[in-house]
């Protein structure tokens, strides 16, 4: 009610809308006119409102870490002479996960796949270059390169440049070999 027209319409709307049913309460903004009646009657009609019944506690929608391994077995079974398949949250997560037109990406794939023993084990199963492997949905197809990353040493672990710079200076004790240049 802080406007001179609105004080002059207030009459004919406050009609209007009680003809419509609705409670009306003159406030101003500006003065606080009004302000602790409309509090009021907003406090009486929420005790009016019935209380709900007690509802079940929402189901966890966040994830739960713990030590359970479960997520990391992983199976490998042969479908036919030339197809073979394998399971497992674990892989079939990294499988989704890693870009295959990458080069790095997949030969960090292959190397996680020699780490886990599960180059070895399709091995055994009598794996072929050009065979198929069925992971997640995916078929990719097995390559020789696959069987080598099993076999090869793993990497030395690549110096800092702290390292790098002391090895320089001739103050690094039993220098450990660098992997590439930065």
């Amino acid at each position: 009610m802080d406007l001179p027209e609105a004080r002059a319409n207030w009459p004919r709307l406050a009609e209007a809308l009680r003809a419509l049913g609705y409670e009306v309460y003159p406030i101003s903004a500006v003065t606080g006119e009004g302000v602790g009646e409309l509090v009021l009657a907003t406090w009486r009609r929420l005790q009016q409102i019935p209380k709900p019944e007690r509802i079940a506690p929402p189901v966890r929608t966040h994830r739960v870490y713990t030590l359970d391994r479960s997520q990391e077995r992983w199976e490998a079974v042969k479908l036919a002479p030339h197809r073979f398949a394998l399971r497992g949250p674990k892989i079939e997560r990294l499988t989704l996960m890693t870009d295959f037109s990458n080069p790095e990406a997949a030969e960090r794939y292959q190397r996680l796949l020699a780490r886990w023993g599960i180059s070895r084990r399709l091995s055994a199963l009598g794996i072929q270059p050009g065979d198929i492997v069925e992971v997640a949905g995916r078929e990719l197809v097995w390559e020789p390169e696959l069987a080598e990353a099993e076999r090869t040493p793993p990497r030395r672990r690549r110096l800092t440049k702290r390292e790098r710079l002391l090895k320089r200076a001739g103050l690094l004790e039993e220098p450990e070999e660098e992997i590439g240049e930065q």
